[in-house]
C-alpha cells in the first residue's frame, strides 16, 4: 500500500514538472527581461526534474531488492494454520500477485524517468 502511494506521489510530481515545463517555455516574439526569468525558471525546473529522477531511481532499486521474507513467511504460516487443502495455491497466488504488482510499479516509475528525461535534455 505504501509503495502505491509513493508511486502516485512520484507520478503527480512528474506531471507537475511537465506542466511547469510548458509554462516556462519561451513565448515567440517576447524579448527582454522575461528571457532572463525564463532561463532561471528552466534551470530550476531542470534541477527539480533531475532530483526527482534520482529519487525515482532509488525507489526502483529498492523495489528490485525488496523481499520481506518475514512477511512472506508470516502469511504462509497463517495459511498453514487454516488447514486448507488449497492453502499452498492461495499463498502462491498472493505471492505471484505481489510480484506482478511490484514489477508494474517499477514500469510506471521507469516511464516517469523517461518523461523527466525529456525535460532535462
Amino acid at each position: 500500500m505504501r509503495t502505491t502511494k509513493t508511486s502516485d506521489i512520484v507520478s503527480i510530481c512528474s506531471l507537475i514538472c511537465l506542466l511547469c515545463n510548458e509554462l516556462v517555455k519561451p513565448l515567440h516574439g517576447k524579448k527582454g527581461k522575461r528571457r532572463s526569468n525564463d532561463t532561471k525558471n528552466r534551470e530550476f525546473l531542470s534541477a527539480v526534474a533531475s532530483k526527482l529522477k534520482t529519487e525515482i531511481n532509488t525507489i526502483c532499486d529498492i523495489l528490485q531488492k525488496w523481499t520481506d521474507l518475514n512477511a512472506v513467511q508470516d502469511i504462509k504460516n497463517k495459511f498453514d494454520t487454516l488447514n486448507l487443502n488449497s492453502s499452498q495455491n492461495v499463498f502462491q497466488n498472493i505471492l505471484n500477485s505481489y510480484n506482478i504488482a511490484n514489477k508494474e510499479i517499477q514500469i510506471v516509475l521507469k516511464t516517469k524517468i523517461k518523461l523527466l528525461n525529456g525535460l532535462t535534455g
